[in-house]
């Protein structure tokens, strides 16, 4: 579970005593293990929403036609524009609701462009 040895620990554990009189969640800021660790992971603290809203995937295209075309010699010209993971709407605490806890990076934003001719 999160917050254990060597395992992400979730940003509520942030909200931790710092100075005498301090009102929060824990006494301590630790991703040792031990029993403070222990009870939130057993906890229900580390459960959240993570419903959201992602737009995965957009693809525009033009495809060029008429006389510039035969004038440059080209049968047939597309120009594209791809891209994947361009945004994430979310309340989820971590860093993305798809992602396990330990040992994986979300998935980043890719755009890829380019340009289809024919002679």
């Amino acid at each position: 579970p999160p917050g254990q040895i060597l395992e992400n620990t979730s940003p509520k554990s942030l909200d931790r005593w710092q100075k005498p009189g301090d009102k929060a969640s824990f006494a301590k800021y630790t991703t040792l293990g031990g029993p403070s660790t222990t009870y939130f992971a057993l906890s229900d603290a580390i459960y959240s929403d993570g419903s959201f809203i992602r737009l995965s995937n957009v693809s525009l295209a033009y495809d060029v036609y008429g006389k510039t075309l035969k004038s440059l010699g080209l049968k047939s010209a597309k120009f594209y524009l791809r891209a994947q993971n361009l945004f994430l709407i979310t309340n989820y605490d971590g860093l993305d609701p798809l992602t396990p806890v330990f040992g994986a990076v979300p998935p980043y934003a890719v755009f890829i462009g380019g340009v289809q001719i024919n002679f």
